[in-house]
């Protein structure tokens, strides 16, 4: 859309056929949101390459009314509840300024499914067909991460309608299997391994006397 006044984004996808690209994301297509626009951050294809994750910015906020440049005050405000103490503020503050929620769009029918719902969650692909999706969400353990370990809700999503099931809160660092079934996660004491299908959690080491730590 270069002709444009304002040129927007568009994503085409090309199988490495004599035939041309095709069109799969821009503006104005069923369930692409108003007045957004297609992030040109990165994209993920999922193993098979059925499944695409891509990203769609929210609209930038109005700008404040100029002020004279000798009535304008640089300071920093501290909030004892700040989720982050200010230097890590300003080292964040790129993405913590980010407008991004991540999408997923399905390559043979060109449907577009949203996945996150707080521009701060992460996503990735969690089976090799790009069916369900990991979400992670580390934002409401922000406080405690600033003396503490990295801590996070992680739920697994279905990628053709959106809906999510929380499978782990307050839980550090999670590992899938290939198949996206299996998730093993540290409790402090103990190795787990959760079934995701069935929802049993197993408690792989605790029959054996040996100390095991977390790495």
């Amino acid at each position: 859309d270069r002709e444009a006044e304002k040129p927007k984004s568009e994503l085409f996808v090309w199988d490495f056929e004599p035939t041309p690209a095709r069109k799969l994301i821009s503006h104005g297509m069923r369930d692409f949101p108003d007045g957004h626009e297609l992030s040109t951050g990165s994209v993920t294809f999922s193993n098979d390459g059925a499944a695409l994750l891509f990203g769609i910015n929210a609209p930038k906020p109005e700008d404040l009314p100029a002020i004279l440049s000798d009535e304008k005050v640089s300071v920093d405000l501290w909030h004892w509840q700040d989720p982050l103490m200010q230097p890590m503020q300003k080292l964040r503050s790129s993405s913590l300024a980010s407008r991004t929620h991540r999408w997923v769009c399905h390559i043979d029918d060109g449907k577009i499914v949203q996945a996150s719902q707080s521009t701060q969650e992460r996503v990735r692909f969690l089976t090799k067909d790009g069916s369900r999706l990991l979400i992670t969400d580390s934002s409401p353990y922000a406080k405690e991460i600033s003396w503490d370990a990295t801590y996070s809700d992680y739920y697994v999503a279905n990628a053709f309608d959106g809906s999510r099931e929380k499978v782990f809160e307050h839980m550090g660092r999670v590992s899938s299997s290939p198949s996206g079934r299996y998730m093993m996660h540290w409790d402090g004491e103990h190795w787990f391994c959760s079934d995701l299908v069935d929802g049993v959690s197993n408690n792989l080491t605790a029959g054996i006397d040996v100390p095991f730590w977390r790495w």
